[in-house]
């Protein structure tokens, strides 16, 4: 039994270069000639702020250039999301990253966290950890993304690198 949706003649997107085709979903492939690009979100995008992210040309607050080579029918990203805080004290450090295709979530809810990480550090302790997470998108392409952590803590960085794609045909 195939799960996999039918594709109309002629409806096909282009496999991109270094990405495996399978039905409507494209993934990395992991191959060496290719490394997924990296978007800086603990740099490009305000703490505590909802700004968009799209590809270049698309009216996005931030440009993340991977972006780029998307079919115009891809309708949900797949990303790496990477992250490392350092806590200054000993206590519970929180770190949320959120994203939308639409309207804004609650950023103060846990429901909707791509990724909410809180873990109990001493002070100077460090973590860090990868999550794979599925970013809606709109119809240019388009998605928010809000990222905030609690105080007594360094934020020692966070990206998000594409890893794959879904399209609607």
């Amino acid at each position: 039994m195939s799960y996999l949706l039918p594709q109309a003649e002629g409806q096909n997107p282009t496999v991109i270069s270094n990405f495996r085709k399978a039905g409507p979903l494209q993934l990395f492939d992991g191959g060496s000639t290719g490394t997924p690009a990296f978007f800086n979100f603990g740099t490009q995008v305000t703490e505590a702020t909802w700004e968009s992210v799209g590809p270049t040309g698309s009216g996005a607050d931030n440009i993340y250039a991977a972006m780029d080579q998307l079919p115009s029918e891809a309708r949900a990203i797949l990303v790496h999301a990477d992250y490392s805080i350092i806590s200054n004290n000993t206590g519970l450090k929180t770190l949320r990253l959120f994203c939308a295709a639409g309207d804004e979530g609650s950023p103060t809810s846990t429901q909707g966290a791509l990724i909410n990480v809180s873990v109990d550090l001493d002070a100077a302790d460090q973590s860090t950890a990868g999550y794979q997470v599925w970013i809606p998108l709109d119809a240019d392409q388009i998605f928010k993304l809000y990222w905030f952590d609690t105080a007594s803590l360094t934020f020692g960085g966070g990206t998000i690198r594409l890893m794959g794609f879904v399209c609607d045909t």
